[in-house]
This record gives C-alpha cells, structure tokens and sequence, in this order.
C-alpha cells in the first residue's frame, strides 16, 4: 500500500487484509439527550408541557426550519400561541407529535446535517490515549453552506432559457449515446431494467443530419447556425428536436458531484458577451450575497430572515420553487445545504481505541461481509456462463451489445438470477446468522475474540471492497475509553464507495488535499483495475465528491479533467483469463464502485455484479433472511464488538380507532414494552416510515407516537435495542450527553 505506514498496520494486515484509513468522520447530535430526558413523566400532559419548553428554543425551531420550512412554519405559528396542553384540540395534538417527531431526530440521531448534526475529523495517532479537546464554550461553529446541485441546475436551465444566451449554449452528445458504424443507439442507465434502443438517424442531408454532425462538444448553437445559414432561434429548434430523441443536450449541464456547482454556472457567464455576460454577472453575486448572508446570520429570526430573502430572489428568477422533498431522505431540502464542524478543538485517537479499530474491527468486518461475498459470487458465476453461452472467451463486446443480448434473454434471466440470491440469502454462509438463529430465544450471546478471528480467517474474500464502517463507542466516559472499558457496536457499513469522500464533510477537513490524496493512494492499491465511480442524474440530498477517483459517465456529466473520466458509450466486455472485464478508454480496464443504477436492489438483476466491489448496504445485509416465525434475535457480541443487536419484530395490533393523547395509547405502549419484553430506550422501523423513531417508554409522548404508527401498521414493527444506551454516552459538553459515531473508512485488496 502507498499509504502511510502505521504500528499496528502490519498486524491488521494478518489479522484479516483490512487497512483503516487514518483519518475518521466523527458525527453526533447537536442536542443533548437530557432534552429528551427532560420529558420523562407521569402522564401525557406533563410530558407534553416538558416537550413545550423544549421546543420553544430558538435552536429547536431553526433545526426545524433547515429540515422543512414547512414544518418550521406549523410549529413556529403553533407555538406562538402559547398552547395550554390541559385544553388541546386535535390540532394541537398533532402539532405537539410533530414537534416529538423532530427533537427525537436531533437528540438520538447522527444525521450530520447544520449544527443540529455537526460533524468532526479526526486523526489515528501514535499517543497512548484518545484526546478530545472541545474548546471554549459558547464559540461559534464553522458553518458551510452551498447551493444544491438541483438549485443550480434550475438556475442554469432560466440562463439558459435567456435570448441573449442561447447562442453560446454548446450542444453536446449524451454520455449513454452509441454511435458506431452509423448506428445510432441509447442505453438508458440509472432506471432498472436498463433499456437500449435504437434511434433512427436524422434523414440524409436534412438540416438536421448536418447538424447532427456539427454538435462535437466544442461548437456552440451560433457557430452550427452561422455554419448552416439559419437563424439561432431555427438551429435551437432543430437541435431540440434531436435532444427530444435522446441524440443532443441542449442545456448548461452542471456536472455531478461538485462541491460548488455555482462556480459551473460562473465559468460560463464569464465567457458571455456584453449585457449578457453584465446581467446574469449581478445575478449571480446577488445570489451569493444572499447565501452568504445566511451563513453568516446569527439566531433564528435572522436566519429565517436571510433564507427567506434567498428563497424568494431564487424563485423571482427562476420561477421554481426554492424546496424539493422537504423533510425526506435522500432530497434536497432547500436551495441550500448546510453542514457544521464541531467547535472542538482537536480530537486524537490512540490507544486502546486505536488498537481496537485497527486490529479487532476488522475481524467484525469480515463476518459481516461472508454473506455478501457469497451472494456477490454466486451472481457473479451465473453472469460469466452466460456471456460465454452467448459471445463465447477472448472476445471484445460493446457494453451496449452485451445489454442488448440482456435484455432480450433478460426478463427470465433477471428473475433467475434474483431467485438465485434469494436462495443464498436464505441459507448461504453466515456464521453471525447462524448464532443468532440458533439462540432466537436469548437476550444475549457473547462470544470470544479468538471464536471471531478463527471464522474471519475462513471468509473468503475474493474481490476489493471500499466501505465506511459506522462504529458507535459505549463508555461512561473518556477515562473509560482509555482504560479499555468500552464497547463497540457495528450500526451500518457501507459498501462499495467511500463515505469519507461524499457530501460536504471534506470541505470541513483541515487539509481536505492530504485526505483526498491518502484515500486516493489506498484505492488505487486495491485491485488491478481502475476503480472508478459512475456519474448519474442527481436525484439525493447531496452527491458531491472529493476528486479522489477517476469517474465513468452514465446518465450525468463530470467534473474531473480529461483523463479523469470515461463515456458509457465507448465501454466495452471481454472475457479475458478466468472472468469478465470491462474497458474503456482512456481508463483500461476500469471496475464501478457501484452499479449504474438508482436502486441497489436492482443490482442483483443486472451484469454489473461482475464490475463491482463487495457489496453491504444497510444494517441487515450480512445476515440472512429471517425464517417469518422468528419474532426475536438476541444480541451478538464478539470480544468488544456487537455485530448485531438486540432484535424484536412486533405484529400490528388488533386495528382500532386511534385518537391522540389518550390513556389507552399510554397503555398500549407498557403492554407491548411487558409483552415483548422491551427495554426502555429503542429504535423502531415502521413500514410507512422512512427511518427508525427513537422510543423511550417513560417519555408518555414517545409513547403516543409509538402507539400512533403502530396501530396504523400494516407490517410488523422492527424494534431495536438502544445501544450504547444513554448510560453510555461518552461524548459530553456544557449542554450534556450527546449520541456519537464514528464514521471509519476500510479498505481490502483482492490481492
């Protein structure tokens, strides 16, 4: 490896082939839990009287408003009128679920979102101890704000819309277009199945075939009308005619991944001519006059005011409306993001963690990637018979050939290929599946390092993997965290890409080039391809990446230099040795850090297995499928790590008529908490939720929305025990306990 060398590296190495990067994302909630604690009551009305006080902290309502306006706008009026929770109406009732809704979001989760989820960089050191220094209190933390991808996007599309600018727009050919020996062909990536169809070429000799030629990326719309003796306003119709069958782009693209996309928008004004180039010059800078006002912008109402006059310049110029998906996963909230540093001022850590993240997380890891890797491989093997069935060995094939010849077998193969998974999801190697199967009715099963390290020798790890492992520390405190007394609890691990590299934490860095170098070098050691991400449409809260790997475009443009990316449409398959690989120019033979397509469940349907790393996306997805008569999973602890915890699936009530804030609802709560044998503090995924709620059964008001969605469920309820549990929150400031992960990048070759 070309990373730097560090005691303990070597040992790693033997231990299990896993190298931890240096640096580790630490991410916690900007309130403490005692906000939460403090509603701990007797009945609904004191808990809800607590929750009042709570929210009528202008930090709650500004966490509120950088979540969904919408929702800040309810409870801000709601709380204005000073509700008296003795005399609630219906409407008050919900807005006070509501309000519960958020702060169990901001004092339970690691969301990393503004300063209701700051985030922290820390570094692996030599010294013998972990060293957190949270500096003064009361200093103002780092905030960055950006424009979302989706916002400048909009913003480049009225530019573009402009009459005096559409004729230095630069049509150019989509990524995904074919074009060989006059065929002219799409492959519609990201949505699944992936479709290739062809497209009829513009009639010979027509004014748009002669147009058609001239888009090379580099002529803009005057210079093809000047070329053809036409008018810019006859070329833009014409070309939109060619983009309508997928065979032009005429936009302002802004590529994916950019940290600023803005600065895309700028380098183009900046080559416009006269009033042109004047007025979008001064839109721009009033745009970010008012971003930077927001940034800088101190307590709520001046917040809300510095957003709101951002928000609403933003729709005056472009006529869209300045959120999306307010409130959801995976979208953009607003027109712009805002991420937190920590006010802290270093964070070191050596020692007994050190040791454990670099020599005993690892061991963890490879357990819980044995029933991927087994997936991964059984898929991979079906795919490569296949291609020898229909192209046969040592042949070159369009990759657009390849998905062609797919989805023509396609519809049954997908579905073998997915009833195949299935097959090894149910019954495939898992040593972790199979202690937990076999002790369904225990409350906990602890097992020794050496059990641990004697299995993870037989995983057979036969390709690369990049994944970010979310490690959350149990302690009393930080003495404890350097006496060795801690337990370690697996949340999630993410597979094939690099969750140090995304989103806007590596603006936060203090030497963002040093990370982006060091995770570059690591990558690049791990295989004996090219490793590289696909570039598709922007459709998430944030998809900016540091410049680390090179990039292949699928469906969106990309940022990096040319040599740094390759087309879809020049991929080609060869069966070359004992596998399939896939090239491209000027790359060679390049693998994906994950597949070119919107959901990763599609994947298991499609070749691109083959072209991937390992892959582990959520909590679950190194275990196997849980038998439906199976209602409990114990705890499963290895030396100091708990890969899996504690587990309960709760069937719906019998269906009733809910109604908010009742003594019924309270009961309920304690019936299922006896019942199934709960402890105080969980986490529970409802089907018609996008993400756990947290659940404290001594907090009446958690109760009720515990009990709201769950005599709505219509699937059982996946409780999980709270751990560490709030004993153990080890992370502490002025305010008081606050939950904390962190996020630790691992590497494996397929060497």
């Amino acid at each position: 490896m070309t990373a730097p060398v560090r005691s303990g590296a070597a040992e790693t190495k033997a231990t299990s082939s896993w190298l931890v990067a240096n640096d580790v994302l630490i991410k916690t909630t900007g309130f403490p839990f005692e906000s939460l604690a403090s509603l701990r009551a007797q009945d609904i009305s004191e808990s809800v009287r607590a929750l009042l006080e709570v929210c009528r902290d202008d930090r709650f309502l500004e966490a509120v408003m950088m979540s969904s306006p919408d929702a800040f706008e309810q409870l801000d009026r709601w709380l204005a009128k000073n509700p008296d929770p003795t005399r609630f109406r219906s409407d008050d009732r919900r807005k006070a679920l509501l309000a519960a809704m958020y702060l169990q979001r901001f004092c339970a989760k690691n969301e990393s979102t503004s300063f209701f989820g700051p985030v922290f960089w820390a570094r692996l050191t030599d010294d013998s101890t972990v060293t957190l220094e949270q500096g003064e209190a009361g200093t103002e933390a780092r905030r960055a704000v950006f424009w979302s991808h989706w916002a400048a996007q909009v913003i480049a599309d009225r530019m573009a819309a402009d009459a005096d600018v559409m004729p230095f727009l630069v049509p150019v050919r989509p990524p995904n277009l074919v074009e060989r020996e006059g065929l002219l062909r799409g492959v519609h990536f990201v949505d699944h199945p992936i479709q290739v169809s062809d497209i009829p070429p513009p009639a010979a000799g027509s004014p748009q075939s002669v147009l058609f030629k001239l888009v090379d990326g580099n002529r803009t719309v005057q210079e093809c009308s000047d070329t053809l003796g036409i008018t810019v306003t006859e070329a833009a119709e014409l070309l939109r005619g060619l983009e309508a069958h997928g065979l032009v782009r005429l936009r302002l693209d802004i590529p994916v991944g950019m940290l600023e996309p803005m600065h895309h928008v700028r380098t183009f004004v900046a080559t416009l001519p006269g009033e042109a180039r004047t007025r979008w010059t001064r839109i721009c800078d009033e745009l970010d006059r008012l971003r930077e006002r927001f940034r800088r912008a101190e307590g709520l109402r001046e917040r809300q005011a510095a957003l709101g006059a951002t928000r609403t310049r933003f729709e005056e110029i472009t006529g869209a409306a300045s959120t999306r998906g307010a409130g959801g996963h995976y979208t953009d909230r607003a027109i712009v993001i805002e991420e937190c540093l920590h006010t802290w001022k270093r964070f070191d850590i050596g020692g007994p963690v050190r040791d454990y993240l670099e020599n005993e997380l690892p061991i963890a890891l490879n357990l819980l990637f044995e029933l991927p890797l087994a997936r991964r491989r059984a898929r991979a093997a079906e795919v490569d018979r296949w291609f020898l069935h229909c192209f046969g060995s040592d042949r070159s094939v369009p990759l657009d050939e390849v998905l062609l010849a797919w989805s023509r077998d396609g519809h049954a193969f997908g579905t073998q290929l997915r009833a195949l998974d299935r097959r090894v999801l149910e019954s495939g190697p898992c040593a972790i599946s199979d202690v937990l199967h076999q002790n369904s009715d225990r409350r906990s099963v602890n097992l020794d390092l050496a059990w641990g390290r004697e299995r993870a020798g037989t995983v057979n790890f036969d390709t690369w993997c990049v994944a970010g492992a979310d490690v959350l520390l149990g302690a009393t405190d930080q003495d404890a965290l350097n006496r060795g007394d801690f337990l370690s609890v697996i949340g999630e691990v993410h597979g094939l890409h690099d969750q140090l590299l995304q989103g806007l934490w590596t603006d936060l860095h203090p030497n963002a080039d040093a990370l982006t170098r060091e995770i570059a070098d690591i990558v690049s050691e791990l295989s004996d391809t090219t490793i590289c991400d696909p570039v598709m449409w922007h459709w998430r809260k944030t998809i900016a990446r540091a410049p680390a790997l090179p990039e292949v475009e699928f469906a969106g443009r990309s940022p990096r230099p040319l040599g740094r990316f390759a087309r879809a449409r020049d991929l080609s398959v060869r069966h070359a040795g004992d596998r399939l690989h896939l090239y491209a120019e000027p790359l060679g033979r390049i693998s994906l850090t994950r597949p070119p397509l919107r959901s990763w469940g599609d994947e298991v349907e499609t070749l691109f297995t083959l072209f991937t790393g390992a892959r582990s996306i959520g909590p679950d997805d190194g275990l196997r499928r849980v038998p439906e008569h199976v209602n409990h999973l114990p705890r499963l602890t290895v030396g100091r790590t708990v890969v899996h915890r504690e587990t309960w699936w709760l069937p719906p009530p019998p269906k009733a008529r809910w109604r908010a804030m009742t003594a019924e609802n309270q009961r309920l709560g304690r019936w299922a908490q006896e019942e199934f044998g709960l402890p105080d503090e969980v986490y529970v995924k409802f089907s018609a939720e996008p993400k756990p709620v947290f659940v404290d059964f001594r907090i009446p008001v958690l109760v009720e929305l515990f009990t709201r969605f769950w005599q709505r469920a219509t699937a059982p309820a996946k409780v999980v025990e709270m751990l560490p549990d709030s004993k153990n929150l080890w992370v502490r400031d002025g305010s008081g306990r606050h939950t904390c992960e962190l996020r630790v990048g691992c590497y494996h070759s397929e060497k």
